[in-house]
């Protein structure tokens, strides 16, 4: 069996969650687009298609026409078409070949809380591609219900993200809060700071730090540590006591997932699909207004107990159990054996 993934996504998560799935389970991916600039994937193809977010059916059909040859002489059972235009994509190309379609959003227009114009015509073309898929895969039960605006309920199964994340909890404490993600909007870096601000007046020699590409922003005496690599990623959650997260919106954040596997404590802002890890059983906390939030993370930061070697390796282990990469791919290579032979 050979799972085609589909996406126009070269960077944030999406394009990990498939180089992991690729590691375990056979495939090729194809970019609809150029191949972005140092991320290499296992067995991948660019296609120059140019224009590729284009809402106009004639360029639509003129890159799907570019997608067809530069598949040619390649075979596949099943389609997994990640993203809002890789959806497009996967369900006119599903339609040329005659092969089954997966489709997985990725935290699509639909979770976004104030939608522009743009936003709202993307999730109309969702619709068509939601429609297309045998199957819809949501990565949290907040996506799911997102989703449900724009698919068949009966269509969508969740099925939660996975990572395998193998750093040692460290007994040397870096970083009291550290938050991971690129400097966007979405992401709310200003709530971050403000939360820093309003800590520091409890908690004077906080350590606070912010790891992602980005402008980054004035106030909160926070270290923007900018884009670095994965490993070091992993090595500073491992000796991290809080994990930050301010975003608008998420599908199943891998960053918060790598954090709880790291032995960190959640600190997640109350919002669709950030909150998921603390809901779905990681150790954490959720918060909605600043004033709130920085009193329950002094208090959690005050507490000896709560910042204990064992207590962050007990953590570690939990989010492992709960966040298993092996479980999410057993449960993506039944269903693509399923789709594929036409049981599921």
């Amino acid at each position: 069996m050979t799972v085609l993934h589909l996406t126009d996504c070269g960077g944030g998560g999406v394009p990990v969650v498939i180089d992991a799935i690729l590691g375990a389970i056979p495939g090729q991916v194809a970019f609809v687009g150029a191949s972005p600039s140092g991320f290499v994937h296992r067995a991948s193809i660019a296609l120059e298609t140019g224009g590729l977010r284009t809402k106009n059916p004639v360029r639509i059909a003129r890159n799907l026409r570019a997608l067809v040859k530069g598949l040619r002489g390649r075979s596949f059972e099943t389609i997994h078409a990640h993203s809002s235009f890789g959806g497009i994509y996967g369900a006119l190309l599903s339609r040329e070949l005659g092969l089954p379609m997966l489709y997985s959003p990725h935290a699509s227009p639909t979770m976004m809380p104030d939608k522009s114009w743009s936003d709202r015509l993307i999730s109309r073309l969702e619709w068509f591609s939601c429609r297309a898929a045998h199957r819809v895969l949501a990565c949290s039960e907040d996506e799911a219900q997102a989703l449900h605006q724009v698919c068949p309920p009966h269509k969508i199964l969740v099925v939660p993200n996975g990572v395998q994340v193998d750093v040692p909890v460290s007994t040397s404490i870096e970083w009291d809060l550290l938050a991971v993600g690129r400097l966007s909007p979405q992401k709310r870096p200003d709530i971050f700071v403000h939360l820093v601000e309003a800590l520091r007046q409890r908690m004077p020699g906080l350590r606070a730090a912010w790891v992602g590409p980005g402008e980054p922003l004035p106030g909160g005496g926070i270290h923007w540590l900018g884009e670095v690599s994965e490993s070091e990623v992993l090595r500073l959650l491992g000796c991290t006591r809080v994990f930050v997260s301010t975003s608008d919106y998420e599908g199943l954040s891998l960053a918060a997932l790598k954090a709880a596997c790291a032995g960190c404590h959640l600190f997640l802002r109350d919002t669709i699909g950030n909150r998921s890890p603390v809901r779905m059983g990681a150790n954490g906390q959720l918060f909605d207004q600043i004033p709130r939030g920085a009193d329950l993370l002094g208090d959690f930061l005050a507490d000896p107990a709560n910042l204990t070697p064992a207590m962050r390796t007990d953590t570690a282990k939990l989010g492992r159990s709960i966040f298993s990469m092996d479980a999410q791919m057993a449960t993506l290579s039944d269903l693509y054996a399923a789709t594929a032979a036409g049981r599921d």
